[in-house]
């Protein structure tokens, strides 16, 4: 399970630094002047450096990624002049975020690129807008985006949510299969050691052996004594035959 997280989450990384080093190129191309463009690739960078770190829990690694996803996207948007095509990485963002399979990290940078679309529009609309494409319906066009990119993204969002439920129904049957399996290997312990125990214990004294049946029922004690405590610490099954078993193979 970690190994697949670890794969997916490396995906996500390899996304990000490559947005980050085209947006760097591109952005020098373009405003070679501007320190906007140093602002956005260090910080995006500064998210994409702490989601490698192995000091830090993978739950907010996902989170810092997803973070430096959102920042690289609005750094498109303002490089580019607000070009249409730019606010196309917000759609790109959210469906990479649903390799995590986690809802969170979704409606993160869902917020995010809510409170960026909400903001411009009414205060600044030609930072994320070209005039000569929208015309002066910004909010008109900010609600379009945002709702082209949640649509983009749902096919890779339901998509993660079937592969989630996948994996814990397998988890949940592969619990279930070892807890049969525990279970009968219990009730196989507990007639060997018990019940064949009280068998002969019963044989014995219908054969007027006291001694034999004594013997019998103590040993039965103290295997169902084991079976108990076994069970008590877990669910494990130590009976006497096991004891025997392996001071038999050393």
């Amino acid at each position: 399970m970690l190994r697949n997280w670890t794969l997916r989450h490396n995906t996500v990384l390899t996304f990000l630094i490559s947005a980050i080093v085209f947006t760097s190129i591109e952005g020098v191309k373009r405003y070679s002047n501007s320190p906007n463009i140093l602002t956005i690739a260090t910080c995006a960078a500064l998210y994409a450096a702490l989601a490698t770190s192995q000091k830090v829990a993978p739950v907010l690694r996902q989170v810092l990624a997803t973070l430096g996803l959102a920042t690289i996207a609005a750094g498109m948007v303002f490089l580019s002049g607000g070009m249409l095509v730019s606010h196309f990485a917000f759609a790109l963002a959210l469906s990479l975020v649903t390799l995590y399979q986690e809802l969170y990290t979704y409606l993160i940078l869902t917020l995010y690129m809510f409170v960026f679309y909400t903001l411009f529009a009414y205060l600044h609309p030609l930072t994320i807008f070209n005039a000569s494409e929208v015309g002066s319906k910004s909010v008109y066009w900010s609600i379009l985006v945002m709702s082209f990119s949640v649509l983009f993204s749902l096919p890779a969002l339901i998509s993660a949510y079937f592969s989630t439920n996948s994996l814990r129904s397998e988890s949940n049957l592969q619990s279930a299969l070892a807890e049969a399996a525990l279970r009968e290997r219990q009730a196989v312990e507990i007639h060997d050691n018990v019940v064949q125990g009280l068998v002969v214990a019963l044989y014995s004294l219908e054969a007027e052996d006291s001694q034999a049946a004594k013997d019998s029922i103590e040993t039965t004690l103290a295997s169902a004594k084991h079976i108990v405590d076994g069970l008590l610490q877990g669910g494990a099954v130590n009976t006497l035959r096991d004891t025997s078993a392996s001071g038999d193979n050393v």
